[in-house]
């Protein structure tokens, strides 16, 4: 049997720093599930990983799960 999974939630809350590595495996996540019609989200990532990173500007980053999950799958809460 093959499942095929087109939408990820991320839970980073735990991230403190995310090299440039870590930034472009992100970032092919979030184009490899835009070609399966799905998509990437990111929730709960710390202030100072944003700041070290600049994350924020190339992904979509959510506060909560909720807010994340709400975006994902309309119609969650």
């Amino acid at each position: 049997m093959s499942i095929s999974v087109k939408s990820f939630l991320l839970i980073v809350r735990q991230v403190i720093f995310i090299d440039s590595t870590g930034l472009n495996s992100l970032v092919a996540g979030m184009r490899d599930a835009h070609k399966a019609k799905g998509s990437f989200r990111i929730c709960n990532l710390r202030p100072e990983a944003k700041l070290v990173s600049m994350i924020d500007m190339a992904l979509k980053i959510f506060e909560t799960e909720e807010e994340a999950l709400n975006k994902l799958i309309p119609f969650y809460s």
